[in-house]
């Protein structure tokens, strides 16, 4: 894969992600330090940007329930009894 293809795949943050970006945000690290210190991770500035604001503006690095698509609504066909 060339690099133009990994600047547009989305990567998801797992849980475990979520929590050490967070205790190292608090410990003062900052997005740019976490990027460059973590290259493994792949993680890239913009991600851990908006989770750390998502983290600041609501205090958890957690979805918000409810926050996913909605489910369609099934229409079940009953049976009649004649």
């Amino acid at each position: 894969m060339s690099l133009e293809c990994l600047s547009t795949i989305n990567m998801v943050f797992s849980d475990e992600d979520k929590i050490l970006i967070k205790s190292l945000y608090l410990k003062g690290y900052t997005a740019n330090r976490l990027t460059d210190e973590l290259l493994e991770k792949s993680w890239t500035k913009h991600g851990v940007n908006k989770l750390l604001k998502k983290f600041r503006n609501t205090g958890t690095v957690d979805r918000r329930p409810g926050s996913g698509r909605p489910h369609s609504e099934k229409k079940i066909a009953m049976p009649s009894y004649a």
